[in-house]
């Protein structure tokens, strides 16, 4: 294939996808610190349940998908500016000067997304205080204790990420321009995995916009129910003949209600009122569970599309776990002794430094373990276990979200040397495995703390 590659090509999409990176990465970290103010805003009555577990889904897979739109950009600005690094010294090789462009990618942030805080559980009193004492008359009531406002606000958070990511596309547009300026075999796979980002770009942002809308409902189906609710309830107190009280003293709302309650025709009225209130929390349950149903759609499309983003998070990691992997949970160069804090958490203490001779000796001290193992240094550990973490992050995520009180151990071969190892027959070997133990832990900005980790 004929080669006329100029440089200026590869530079300029270098630019756009570093320049789409930055953009991507912030709206990843403004996302995951907002919704954590979101958590338990859907209530905890009957009516929330099909909500709270759809949305908790849906907000984990894309939250996690805007964070892996950052790192496949990422990677696109390094696979471009190595190109072009690659260019340039086989066109020196070969006696030429060179090609033009200076592309920088050194600066691209990756990073691997909190789970946001479930949307179920919190008990928020917006009941008013008489209408309270009425409900306690009617059996088997149901109020929806939804934070409306919250919910608000955290479709307004989903609306300002969806803008965020939607602003990508032009960047991989951009990108495109400058590629279809090279000629060079790579291009046309460059291209079209370019064209591909782009409209996986596209679909995030209008599965964010599809969370927002669904909050939205959500909110207005709570508040429509309460306020007929709320008609039934002083209705049901006028009834009683304590309708002059309403706006008074409770205790007198109470007695009334105690007195009037007595009477055959009350203790009928109280008992349709019951129903009516049925009637009406059964409606918004219904209508929550629709809106719930076009949130599952979203946690399958954003799923699909981290299916397709994998491959580019893939692309040349040992590259990239050089110049280190941040995340949400601000993990910079040195992180994994922020996790070293932590009660009976040894991972540095342990297993970082250790010299063949330290790694006997504690093996064939008094019980000591069967096998001993060391990282080279710390951060060796830290870059195989940003990419243990990041390869899997999904199991991560279900483990916080479903069986946080248990441990949760993650292992992985690499195929490079990861460490050493010790046994008590004093053989030291290098290993290429990793083993992590990891607690729930929701002071840590990823909701967990490494208690331990070592070559295995």
């Amino acid at each position: 294939m004929r080669l006329a590659v100029l440089g200026e090509g590869y530079a300029s999409a270098t630019t756009a996808f570093v320049s789409g990176n930055e953009i991507a990465a912030q709206a990843a970290r403004d996302l995951c610190a907002d919704l954590i103010g979101f958590g338990g805003m859907a209530g905890d009555d009957a009516t929330a349940t099909d909500f709270a577990a759809s949305y908790d889904e849906a907000a984990a897979e894309a939250a996690a998908g805007v964070a892996e739109v950052a790192c496949a950009l990422a990677s696109l600005a390094e696979l471009s500016a190595h190109s072009l690094t690659n260019h340039h010294a086989a066109e020196v090789a070969s006696g030429g000067s060179g090609v033009g462009g200076e592309p920088d990618a050194s600066g691209v942030v990756r990073l691997m997304a909190a789970t946001p805080p479930s949307a179920l559980g919190a008990d928020a009193d917006f009941l008013p205080g008489w209408a309270g004492v009425v409900l306690d008359f009617l059996e088997g009531a149901v109020w929806p204790d939804a934070d409306t406002d919250r919910l608000r606000a955290a479709a307004t958070t989903w609306r300002t990420a969806a803008r965020a990511v939607g602003l990508l596309g032009a960047h991989c547009e951009t990108a495109l321009s400058g590629l279809d300026d090279e000629v060079s075999p790579e291009i046309p796979v460059a291209i079209a995995t370019t064209r591909d980002l782009r409209d996986r770009v596209a679909t995030v942002a209008e599965q964010l916009v599809a969370i927002a809308g669904a909050c939205e409902a959500y909110a207005d189906q709570v508040e429509a129910k309460r306020a007929e609710m709320l008609d039934l309830l002083k209705e049901l107190g006028i009834e009683l003949g304590v309708g002059a009280v309403i706006a008074g003293a409770l205790s007198f709302l109470s007695a009334g209600l105690a007195a009037g309650a007595g009477s055959a025709a009350a203790g009928g009225r109280i008992a349709t009122a019951s129903r009516e209130l049925k009637v009406i929390a059964d409606a918004l349950r219904i209508l929550n569970g629709s809106t719930a149903a076009t949130l599952r759609p979203v946690a399958v499309t954003v799923r699909d599309t981290r299916s397709s983003l994998a491959r580019l998070l893939r692309v040349d990691l040992a590259r990239a776990d050089e110049r280190g992997v941040a995340s949400l949970g601000r993990w910079p160069d040195g992180w994994l002794s922020q996790h070293e804090k932590g009660e009976l958490a040894h991972t540095i203490r342990r297993h970082v430094a250790k010299s063949d001779r330290e790694l006997i000796e504690r093996v064939t001290a008094s019980a000591g373990p069967r096998r001993a193992s060391s990282f080279a240094d710390q951060r060796t550990a830290e870059r195989f276990l940003r990419r243990l973490l990041g390869s899997q992050s999904d199991d991560i995520r279900v483990w916080l979200r479903t069986n946080p009180e248990d441990r949760f151990v993650l292992t992985q071969d690499f195929g490079v040397i990861v460490g050493r190892t010790a046994t008590r027959a004093g053989e030291v070997f290098d290993v290429s495995g990793l083993r992590a133990i990891l607690t729930a832990d929701p002071t840590m900005p990823q909701g967990y703390r490494i208690v331990t980790a070592y070559p295995a």
